[in-house]
């Protein structure tokens, strides 16, 4: 690269078309394919394409550029008295034919499908707006994305034995549907694209006059799962049935018939119209049953019965037994409760009582103890000091510490009074001096020394013996 004439799209290096018959194949648009195969030219094998060429006469650098970028090759301008390489030189010597692809044409702007009442093979089928928008839909998900091609058939036979023998894989295809309103009716219109040119000129001699869309309904695109009211699957050229062995004796037969003229005018025809959701299935053969053999089920059917009623019944007496036992260990449960309520009342009794006999709870706190024992959970630990040791116990265990190290609240209340009484009395007698005004002199001290209160004066008096 560059040629003098022609742009320049390489796609591969030559060493690729080795051992390959060379050909340069020439589209109907223009563009030269530099192709390599094996086999005959008529049916090659294993075809290669190593670059793509422009005529610069048809072909602007730009417009060759682009084509080439989108077919991801490596691009030239052609270039007046340019020489090619050696490499080049090689595959011009390896080209063997100069070919032509059949001669195509476009029919554009065909009304395809129509709102309104059809006959179709399964009967009067009727498209409103919502259907033209379904059939839309899917083209523009599935075919206008790439996904799917709307093929031409001839007719709506499936095996379409003229095209096949001519090697065509249909009659075109059909592209760019839009909406449009005309004379007040909502269509679809299309392009009829890439038909070959005996399939033109039979319907340009009036061969084939009317468009039959086959249109699948309820189709589910199996990669997504999504599901469309609509499909346009195909469309069939329909025309006046004409025995043919190939297209060429349709081109033939046609020829007398037409009149050649390049106005095209296609009638809509009914559609064809494939439900999914209603595609027959094969129904399996109902099959008698020998009197001897549905006896037998029988039997066996109610055998089965009578051992389920039994097996319900013998369920329901289960069930009764496991109420009647949850009954039985709920009644256990309270009375355990009470008895552990009873002993817990017990034993907060006694021990309060104890501690009335030794004066360190007075009677009138009785209730107030009782109360609050009763109400503290008894499951529940307690860490506490006694006698300067660690200890955890219940909420007896820990009231009972507080309440052994306090006074003789009874004593201590009657000291206290006869402290007072004395001293009065001492002060009214001239101050005669009594044990228990000795005591109290005392303890009067210890609260000063101390810094402690009348209870802890007479408790540090208790711990040193003396009292």
């Amino acid at each position: 690269m560059p040629y003098p004439n022609e742009h320049a799209c390489r796609l591969k290096p030559p060493s690729v078309l080795e051992g390959f018959r060379v050909a340069r194949v020439t589209k109907p648009d223009g563009r030269i394919f530099i192709n390599g195969f094996k086999g005959p030219i008529d049916k090659p094998t294993d075809a290669v394409t190593q670059a793509v060429r422009y005529p610069k006469g048809q072909f602007s650098a730009d417009k060759a550029r682009a084509d080439c970028s989108r077919m991801g090759g490596s691009f030239e301008a052609a270039k007046a008295g340019a020489t090619m390489t050696e490499e080049e030189q090689e595959v011009e010597i390896l080209i063997e034919f100069n070919l032509a692809e059949p001669k195509t044409h476009d029919i554009n702007d065909k009304e395809l499908v129509a709102v309104g009442t059809w006959n179709s093979m399964e009967g009067k089928v009727t498209f409103k707006k919502e259907d033209i928008d379904a059939i839309m839909e899917s083209y523009n998900d599935l075919v206008k994305s790439g996904i799917r091609k709307i093929p031409i058939k001839l007719g709506h036979d499936d095996k379409q034995k003229l095209l096949q023998k001519d090697g065509y894989p249909s009659a075109g295809w059909v592209e760019n549907l839009r909406k449009k309103t005309v004379s007040g009716v909502l269509k679809i219109i299309g392009d009829l694209k890439s038909i070959p040119d005996k399939v033109h000129t039979i319907i340009q001699n009036k061969g084939y006059v009317n468009v039959s869309p086959e249109l699948r309904g309820n189709y589910k695109y199996l990669n997504t799962g999504k599901k469309y009211k609509w499909l346009f699957n195909k469309l069939a050229l329909l025309g006046i049935d004409q025995p043919a062995q190939d297209l060429d004796e349709l081109v033939k037969a046609y020829a007398k018939e037409g009149s050649g003229t390049d106005e095209i005018v296609f009638e809509m025809s009914e559609p064809l119209v494939t439900d999914e959701l209603k595609k027959t299935k094969p129904q399996p053969k109902e099959e008698i049953m020998p009197d001897e053999l549905k006896e037998k089920y029988e039997n066996e059917i109610n055998e089965l019965k009578t051992k389920t009623e039994e097996l319900e019944a013998k369920a329901k007496e289960q069930e009764d037994e496991k109420t009647k036992l949850q009954k039985s260990l709920d009644e256990a449960a309270e009375k355990v409760k009470a008895t552990e309520e009873e002993k817990k009342e017990a034993a907060i009794a006694a021990f309060i009582d104890g501690a009335i006999e030794k004066g360190t709870i007075l009677p009138v706190q009785k209730d107030a103890y009782t109360q609050i024992l009763m109400a503290m959970p008894e499951d529940k630990t307690y860490k506490f000091t006694d006698n300067e040791e660690e200890k955890e116990g219940n909420a007896l265990d820990l009231i009972k510490s507080i309440v052994e190290t306090m006074p003789d609240l009874v004593k201590f209340a009657e000291f206290t009074e006869h402290k007072e009484g004395t001293t009065k009395k001492d002060k009214e007698s001239d101050g005669t001096p009594m044990d228990n005004v000795e005591l109290a002199t005392k303890l009067e001290k210890i609260q000063k020394e101390e810094e402690v209160s009348v209870e802890d004066a007479y408790r540090l008096m208790e711990e040193r013996g003396e009292l």
